[in-house]
């Protein structure tokens, strides 16, 4: 009789065992998802230039391009728009969206516009038409007229000119690695094989 007793009581034991270790690996399955649930959901801060109109996807190193287009345009209308009483508002405005490696380059090409025009009383403005996004080599190619006037006002040139960015997206945010400003057209990379003129790295490939 107490074998008997023994015996169920054994059974009962394994049985609970069981149910207890698919218990176990059930919570070790919960705490795996949910841990890669907090890796993929990483509370991060995205600037949204301020005229972006259409939608756009953003992600931790990738980007679609109407969201480049619309940082390209923003950058092109401050950068063609520099005057001496602004330029270091330009300067503070823009520094987050360029690459320590050519920060400095840029903030002195910007000082040296703003000395030009204060020691010509001339000031130039800036009106972009076209904005293109080429995503073989990650650039956006923002292109306009760029009108100078005199001191009274009165228009003394306009040219067409093109800005170039070269950009990566780094934690959701633009970083331009690459800056070129250039009278005429963008110098796309069929712009490139048509005119048999290199611009860009990637076209010497």
């Amino acid at each position: 009789m107490k074998l008997h007793s023994f015996g169920r009581t054994w059974d009962r034991a394994l049985r609970t065992n069981l149910l207890l270790g698919i218990l176990a690996i059930g919570q070790m399955a919960a705490v795996v998802v949910l841990a890669l649930a907090m890796v993929e959901s990483r509370t991060r801060i995205v600037l949204v230039p301020p005229n972006l109109t259409t939608q756009a996807r953003v992600g931790y190193v990738t980007a679609s391009g109407n969201y480049l287009k619309a940082w390209g345009l923003y950058l092109a209308e401050m950068i063609g728009n520099i005057t001496p009483a602004n330029a270091d508002f330009t300067i503070d405005s823009i520094h987050r969206l360029f690459s320590a490696s050519i920060y400095v380059a840029t903030e002195r090409q910007i000082d040296e516009y703003a000395r030009d025009e204060r020691k010509t009383g001339i000031v130039s403005f800036y009106h972009a038409h076209e904005i293109r996004w080429q995503p073989a080599t990650k650039t956006v190619f923002v292109t306009g007229d760029m009108v100078t006037t005199t001191a009274d006002g009165s228009t003394s040139g306009r040219v067409q000119e093109t800005f170039q960015f070269d950009m990566n997206v780094v934690d959701g945010q633009p970083v331009v690695t690459r800056f070129l400003a250039y009278h005429g057209p963008a110098h796309t990379l069929r712009w490139i094989e048509t005119n048999g003129i290199s611009t860009h790295p990637a076209a010497k490939q």
